[in-house]
């Protein structure tokens, strides 16, 4: 054999050796905690990390397909799949742009705005969602849902409900009616 693939492998088969004497034991497992069991996975890539968890920057970006590193307003980031809904915090950072309480005269394009930036920040995390929101007419709040459900219901585009149900309800009606409701999320933006 070549002496210099024997001494490439060394290491290997050294290590190999020592790993050997880390097999289970024949007895059974004490009760002490380190041998408790784990959690269960739902990441893939980082076994000990659920929906909604607050990623390390080394998870960020080591994490596995239909996983998304979703980051918040803060700047961190969560961990959020592709097949399961989006965790409470993450809909309140969607919405809370959203949410907030605009005057002055440019409130249609602000809301405009927010409601954009929002829709992109839902395409980020790999699924779809319907925003309900309140805006403040003349003379007095109207709740609407972001667009997919208002043209569902056949209401124009600047229509509104008299409440947030009607809201809600219109943007449940159109998740429930689509072909895949499961990848589709309600994020309640109404303050």
């Amino acid at each position: 054999m070549n002496i210099r693939y024997l001494a490439a492998a060394l290491p290997v088969l050294l290590t190999m050796g020592m790993l050997g004497g880390c097999s289970a034991p024949d007895r059974a497992p004490s009760s002490s905690p380190s041998n408790a069991p784990l959690a269960t996975a739902v990441s893939p890539s980082f076994p000990a990390l659920a929906v909604g968890d607050v990623l390390t920057a080394e998870q960020a970006t080591g994490i596995a397909p239909g996983e998304v590193a979703f980051e918040m307003n803060d700047g961190t980031h969560v961990l959020v799949r592709t097949d399961t809904a989006l965790p409470e915090s993450v809909k309140v950072d969607i919405a809370a742009p959203v949410a907030a309480e605009f005057t002055g005269n440019d409130v249609p394009v602000r809301i405009v705005e927010e409601l954009q930036n929002a829709q992109s920040r839902v395409d980020a995390t790999g699924r779809h969602a319907i925003i309900v929101f309140r805006v403040m007419s003349m003379r007095a709040p109207v709740w609407q849902a972001s667009r997919p459900a208002l043209k569902a219901a056949g209401d124009h585009e600047r229509a509104g409900y008299s409440s947030e149900a009607g809201a809600t309800a219109a943007a449940t009606a159109y998740i429930a009616a689509q072909d895949n409701p499961s990848i589709w999320d309600l994020i309640d933006a109404v303050p």
